[in-house]
C-alpha cells in the first residue's frame, strides 16, 4: 500500500464515521416521528429485504446476539409490526412478517428519507448520483459480518 492509498483509506473511515452519524441524527426525527428508533427501522428495513428470514438469521445479519434480537422483535411483534409464521422448514422454526402497518410506515419513512436525500443531491448532476448509488451499493455489497 502506498502513502497516498494510505491516505485515502483514512478519508474514507472519517467519511462513512460521518456518514454514519450524519444519518442517525439527521434522520432521528423521521423515525422518531413514526415510533421507531433507528435500530428498530433497520431491523423492519431488513425483514423487508429478506423475505422468510428468521429470528436467528436476522441476529446473524444485523450483527447483534440472538437475545438482543429477540427483544427487539418481541417490541415490534408487540406493536403490531411483526407477525411470527410457521416456515414449514422445522417443526419449531418461525420466519418473519412485516404486517400491513408496518409496510405503511416503512413507506412513509422511507418517502421521507428520500425527500431529505434528494434536498441535499438537489445541486448534484444526475451522473453524480447515480456514481454514488452505485459505490455506496458495491462498498455494502462487498462488507462482510464483522467489518464496518
Amino acid at each position: 500500500m502506498t502513502p497516498a492509498d494510505h491516505d485515502d483509506l483514512v478519508t474514507v473511515e472519517r467519511e462513512l464515521t460521518a456518514l454514519s452519524r450524519r444519518l442517525r441524527n439527521g434522520a432521528r426525527g423521521i423515525y422518531e416521528a413514526h415510533g421507531l428508533t433507528f435500530t428498530e427501522y433497520s431491523l423492519l428495513r431488513m425483514v423487508d429485504d429478506n423475505p422468510g428470514v428468521n429470528a436467528a438469521e436476522l441476529a446473524t445479519a444485523a450483527m447483534i446476539d440472538k437475545s438482543t434480537a429477540s427483544r427487539q422483535l418481541g417490541a415490534l411483534r408487540d406493536r403490531g409490526l411483526l407477525d411470527r409464521v410457521a416456515d414449514g422448514r422445522t417443526a419449531r422454526g418461525r420466519r418473519l412478517e412485516l404486517t400491513d402497518a408496518a409496510r405503511t410506515t416503512l413507506a412513509d419513512i422511507a418517502s421521507a428519507s428520500e425527500a431529505a436525500i434528494g434536498a441535499l443531491l438537489h445541486d448534484w448532476p444526475p451522473s453524480d448520483i447515480a456514481a454514488f448509488a452505485e459505490l455506496l451499493h458495491r462498498y455494502n455489497s462487498s462488507a462482510h459480518p464483522g467489518t464496518p
